[in-house]
């Protein structure tokens, strides 16, 4: 589910506006996984996880 919130949410701000021109909707796909780990990482911590 977060990753599916985190791309329509990078699909909906496309700053490079490659979305309108075309792009597969998987596009930022590299993003999403970026940031759905930074965001993982930052809720285990605040729980006191490794």
């Amino acid at each position: 589910m977060l990753r599916s919130v985190i791309t329509e949410l990078l699909n909906a701000h496309d700053l490079a506006d490659v979305m309108d021109h075309g792009a597969p909707g998987n596009e930022h796909d590299p993003e999403m996984e970026d940031l759905a780990a930074l965001i993982a990482a930052r809720t285990r911590s605040l729980q006191g996880l490794p």
